[in-house]
């Protein structure tokens, strides 16, 4: 429930904010509460192998959410969290198959079950050739993220043994380190989201540009702490 509520937050942040700084700031903030709480608790700093699995989940895990909120802000919300949620499901459940050992027989059902689920979100609803395309993009993006976001929590399990709050907060500094790369480099790229044209009025003056430019921040800044803190609470129980 509670990453449902950061996916939705981040999804309506990503049409306010270029993806890179929505995720900038959503990160920036629960690394900061993370390493403040870690403190405050006077939890040891764990091995650099175990910070280094953190920081790799944090790499795929921020890789995930660039492309994820990017697919987000293109609209079919449903069907983009749909399909990267079982895909974020699949490659544990892979992974596991390693270390424990193979499900059982009602496990086996579900992700049948699971498979036949991404199959009909897929399908194509349209014989609009534009809008098939479209969709094909849609469900791209939703499948590198799923993918993203499985291996970020195959890394969590495997930092787990240095405790929750250093783990989480070396993945945060991965993703976040990649967040402020993907804003330098794509500052000019195809990851801008173009403010609503409700936003400004058919003729602008540059006062109502700037108030409508300082709107959208904060809306999307607000939104990105929402989303922040709700991921970091989802990871955190996980």
């Amino acid at each position: 429930i509670i990453w449902g509520a950061a996916d939705f937050s981040g999804g309506i942040g990503a049409r306010y904010l270029r993806v890179y700084w929505l995720l900038a700031i959503s990160h920036a903030s629960s690394l900061v509460a993370l390493v403040l709480l870690a403190d405050l608790l006077h939890q040891p700093i764990p091995g650099a192998r175990i910070l280094a699995y953190g920081l790799v989940a944090g790499l795929a895990g921020g890789t995930a959410l660039l492309v994820f909120y990017y697919a987000l802000s293109l609209g079919s919300m449903g069907t983009t969290a749909a399909v990267t949620g079982l895909l974020t499901a699949a490659l544990p459940v892979l992974f596991s198959l390693t270390t424990i050992g193979a499900p059982s027989r009602r496990q086996i059902v579900g992700f049948v079950l699971a498979a036949g689920a991404i199959w009909l979100i897929s399908s194509p609803s349209s014989s609009n050739e534009q809008a098939v395309e479209g969709q094909r993009k849609k469900l791209a993006l939703a499948m590198i993220s799923g993918i993203g976001f499985g291996i970020f929590l195959i890394g969590l399990r495997e930092a787990n043994s240095g405790g929750l709050l250093w783990p989480l907060a070396a993945s945060r500094v991965g993703s976040l380190s990649l967040a402020i790369a993907g804003g330098l480099i794509l500052s000019r790229g195809r990851f801008t989201v173009e403010p609503e044209p409700k936003m400004i009025s058919p003729s602008p003056s540059a006062a109502s540009i700037q108030q409508a430019i300082r709107r959208r921040w904060m809306i999307g800044i607000g939104l990105a702490l929402i989303a922040g803190t709700f991921d970091t609470s989802g990871n955190f129980l996980f």
